[in-house]
C-alpha cells in the first residue's frame, strides 16, 4: 500500500503535494507470489460460473485498489513480481474460428448450381461437432470435479441441444423440397454477394456519376473459381451450424425453437455478419417459395452505431441485389415483386 502522508493546511490543495499516476512494484528472487483461490457464491449467475470454468487456467495473483495489478502472463502457479499500474494495458491474443479441413463447406457445392447431394457434407459437419463434444466430455470427467464439473456438464448439454437442432435442420432439408430449394438459392446468393462485394470500388470507372467500366479488376465468374479472390465461397463451420439450427423455426412459425434467442458471440472480423445474412436470405426465399406474392418486410436488422449501420447496410444491400437477380430468373417461382432493402438512421 502507498499512502500520501502530506496534509492539507487549508481548503486549497497544493498540487505539488499530490501523487499522480503512481506505480510501484513488489518483487522476490523466488516465485513466492501464489495465485488467489477463486471463490464461489450461491448468488453467482450462470455466466460467472461459466467464466470460472473457461478461465480456470488463468491465475489471479493480486487485486488492485485505486490501481490495477499487472504481472508477466505465465501459465504457472506462482510469479516473482507484481506491479501496481494506474493505466494498465493488456494485449489480447487473436481469436480465430476453427476450420475443418476434413469437411468442405463450399457455397457453390451447396447451391442450386450443382445437382450434388448437399446432405453429405452437412452430415459430416454434424459428425465433426459430435466428436468435439465427446472430447470435451472426456476432458471434463477426467480433469474436473465439484462446481466446475457441474458447470461443464451444463455446457455439454447445451452443445448436445445445438447438435440436435443441427441434425433436425439437415433432416428438414432432406424431407422438404421447399426448404431444400430455399437453402440452395441462399447459398448461391451468398456466393454472389461475396464475389461482388470483393470488387474494389476504387477500380470502377465513373463518368458523370455513371459506372462505365473497371480498371485492373476482373469481374468474378460464379462458375469459374479461378476468377474468385482467395478465401471466398466457403462457410466457416459455426456460420453454417447457425443456419442449420434455425431452419425449422424459420419454416414452422409454431416450432418450439421460436422461444429461443440465438446469440452469435465472436470478436470483430470473425464472420458473424455472414451467418445472419445467410439465414436472412434463406428466410426471404422460403417466404417467396411459400407465396410468390408475399412481398412484405421479412427481416429487421438493428445496429447500435450509425457507422456500423452504414457499413452493414452495404453488405446487406449486396446480398439483396443478389437475391433479386435470382428472383428475376425465377419469377414464376419467386414472384414479380422486387426483393428490396431500406435504411433508416436516427430520428433526423
Amino acid at each position: 500500500t502507498l499512502i500520501n502522508l502530506n496534509t492539507v493546511d487549508s481548503e486549497n490543495i497544493k498540487h505539488q503535494d499530490c501523487f499522480f499516476q503512481v506505480t510501484f512494484s513488489v518483487s522476490s528472487n523466488e516465485n513466492c507470489f501464489v495465485s488467489q483461490p477463486t471463490t464461489s457464491s450461491i448468488a453467482d449467475k450462470d455466466d460467472e460460473r461459466s467464466n470460472r470454468l473457461l478461465f480456470r487456467n488463468k491465475k489471479s495473483f493480486a487485486v488492485g485498489h485505486g490501481c490495477s495489478p499487472i504481472w508477466d502472463d505465465i501459465d504457472g502457479d506462482s510469479i516473482s513480481k507484481i506491479i501496481a499500474e494506474p493505466l494498465p494495458t493488456y494485449e489480447i491474443k487473436p481469436i480465430v474460428p476453427n476450420e475443418l479441413k476434413s469437411v468442405a463447406l463450399k457455397m457453390y457445392d451447396l447451391s442450386d448450381l450443382t445437382k450434388e447431394d448437399i446432405s453429405k457434407n452437412l452430415n459430416e459437419l454434424n459428425s465433426e461437432y459430435e466428436k468435439w463434444i465427446l472430447e470435451q466430455e472426456k476432458i471434463a470427467n477426467s480433469e474436473l470435479s465439484g462446481e466446475l464439473l457441474e458447470t461443464a456438464n451444463k455446457h455439454i448439454e447445451s452443445c448436445y441441444n445445438c447438435l440436435t437442432r443441427m441434425k433436425q435442420g439437415v433432416h428438414l432439408l432432406n424431407t422438404n423440397d421447399t426448404v431444400n430449394r430455399a437453402f440452395r438459392l441462399m447459398n448461391r446468393s451468398m456466393l454472389m454477394q461475396q464475389l461482388s462485394y470483393s470488387i474494389k470500388t476504387r477500380d470502377w470507372i465513373v463518368e458523370r456519376r455513371n459506372i462505365v467500366g473497371l480498371t485492373n479488376a476482373t469481374i468474378p465468374d460464379i462458375n469459374d473459381q479461378s476468377t474468385w479472390r482467395h478465401g471466398l465461397g466457403s462457410w466457416r463451420p459455426f456460420q453454417l451450424a447457425f443456419v442449420l439450427m434455425n431452419l425449422n423455426s424459420m419454416f414452422d412459425n409454431k416450432h418450439s425453437d421460436r422461444e429461443i434467442v440465438d446469440l452469435i458471440w465472436f470478436p470483430t472480423g470473425g464472420g458473424k455478419t455472414e451467418a445472419y445474412l445467410g439465414l436472412s436470405a434463406f428466410t426471404i426465399f422460403l417466404k417467396r417459395l411459400k407465396d410468390p406474392n408475399d412481398s412484405g418486410t421479412t427481416v429487421l436488422m438493428r445496429y447500435t452505431l450509425r457507422l456500423l449501420t452504414a457499413q452493414q447496410f452495404q453488405r446487406a444491400a449486396s446480398l439483396i441485389c443478389a437475391c433479386d437477380l435470382i428472383r428475376k430468373e425465377n419469377e414464376n417461382e419467386l414472384g414479380r415483386d422486387r426483393i428490396t432493402i431500406g435504411l433508416w438512421v436516427g430520428d433526423s
